[in-house]
């Protein structure tokens, strides 16, 4: 390997490692830096026949999360469900249509 390309891989390792740094907390409000991790929750079953909950996506606004999808019964229809939480932990049932 030639010196040019050795000064090149270890210019280019070397910017990778610099940009690698752990991130600071906020300037000011003393908090720590945000750390999400993934926790299973257990979404309520809506009213109607039983079925597997289908989660089909989610969103977080205005310090509120939504969880959308529906319900499908055993011969495999399906109808919508929507699911709303403060904390992300505690969950209900807040659309149902037939």
């Amino acid at each position: 390997m030639s010196v040019r390309r050795r000064v090149a891989v270890l210019g280019v390792l070397a910017v990778l490692f610099a940009g690698c740094t752990r991130p600071a907390a906020p300037a000011g409000d003393g908090s720590a830096p945000l750390r999400p991790a993934w926790r299973p929750v257990t979404l309520p079953a809506p009213p109607g026949a039983p079925g597997r909950l289908l989660v089909r996506d989610a969103a977080a606004c205005a310090g509120r999360w939504y969880a959308v999808g529906g319900v499908a019964d055993a011969a495999g229809e399906t109808r919508p469900a929507a699911w709303t939480s403060t904390d992300g932990a505690s969950w209900s049932c807040r659309l149902y249509t037939s």
